[in-house]
């Protein structure tokens, strides 16, 4: 679903202008990073993200993320998982990064405050791929 969602003309042009937008820093590093994504993201997450038990909101964006790095080393999932970001913009490279970062946050059995933090501050930037700030 989110990638049906991501993929239509309207949230593809939105991507984009801002793409257009962003300074060199970002280019360069593939849109990785991405000022204004998350905010974009949302809109679509928002109406999917409760028909898969998650709350319509940032927080429910991590749940989501935090959830799914459980299945990453399965072929499938993983190309699904940089589908996605590709449609939020990335390049190639940003996605292969991102989707490794991922992979470590995996099975965490640290509290969950830490488990946030972790993600929030490795993941931070990435504004809306599917991770929240």
């Amino acid at each position: 679903k989110h990638l049906a969602g991501f993929s239509t003309p309207g949230f593809q042009h939105a991507i984009v202008k801002l793409k257009r937008k962003a300074d060199l820093e970002q280019a360069c590093d593939g849109y990785y990073h991405l000022s204004g994504r998350a905010d974009l993201a949302l809109t679509v997450q928002r109406r999917i993200l409760p028909s898969f038990g998650f709350p319509a909101s940032r927080a429910g964006v991590l749940e989501m993320v935090l959830h799914c790095t459980k299945f990453l080393e399965d072929e499938e999932i993983a190309k699904l998982w940089d589908d996605i970001n590709s449609k939020l913009g990335m390049t190639h490279e940003a996605c292969r990064r991102f989707r490794e970062s991922a992979t470590g946050f995996k099975g965490s059995d640290r509290p969950r405050e830490a488990v946030d933090g972790a993600v929030v501050d490795c993941l931070e930037g990435l504004e809306g791929s599917m991770c929240i700030k």
